[in-house]
């Protein structure tokens, strides 16, 4: 059984969904992924609440919809800040989740 919560809201430049996938998978334990709504945001990078960063991945579908992830395998995501960036790093979206 997972736990999961997102949010998707008109106004925001990124979604986001978390999912927790320690009772699915053995050896992945959080998933946080969405959407980017900005053109603009090149990078998204989530820290944790003990300060631990990762980079998220960014994938494009063929329809040019961009989508971020981010899985781990014993971190736990649920408390972190999701932040997309521009090109020269600065924060165009921050998230608290």
């Amino acid at each position: 059984m997972a736990s999961s919560g997102g949010q998707s809201p008109d106004d925001l430049k990124l979604g986001w969904q978390y999912s927790n996938l320690k009772h699915d998978f053995k050896n992945y334990t959080d998933l946080l992924s969405g959407e980017i709504f900005d053109s603009e945001i090149e990078k998204v990078v989530i820290v944790t609440d003990t300060q631990k960063e990762f980079d998220a991945e960014i994938i494009e579908d063929a329809n040019g919809n961009r989508f971020w992830y981010v899985i781990t395998d014993g971190e736990v995501l649920l408390g972190s800040t999701i932040s997309g960036r521009i090109s020269d790093g600065e924060i165009k979206e921050q998230i608290s989740i």
